[in-house]
């Protein structure tokens, strides 16, 4: 699984080593955080050990999105019940 932990900005690469002595698979740094891999509980770890770390973010999908339209038309396409209600808003 693939997600993004946000920090402050000179810190990346600080993240990244702590993220790998967390045993994740994969993390490189990046503007402002470190795109990692690894399972979920490894996500959960770092939510809970993570001195360096403000947020995981993980992505619900992936897309081209060259301008506004295909923007549009990717997050219109995903499967959004699978991830919030038809009663709830967003």
């Amino acid at each position: 699984m693939k997600f993004f932990v946000s920090c402050a900005k000179g810190l990346e690469y600080l993240l990244a080593d702590e993220l790998l002595a967390m045993g994740l698979t994969k993390a490189t740094a990046t503007i402002a955080g470190v795109n990692a891999e690894g399972e979920l509980r490894d996500a959960q770890r770092v939510v809970l050990w993570s001195r360096l770390a403000s947020r995981v973010l993980w992505p619900l999908a992936e897309f081209e999105c060259p301008d506004e339209g295909s923007l549009y038309q990717g997050v219109v396409a995903m499967p959004w019940d699978q991830h919030i209600s038809s009663e709830l808003t967003l």
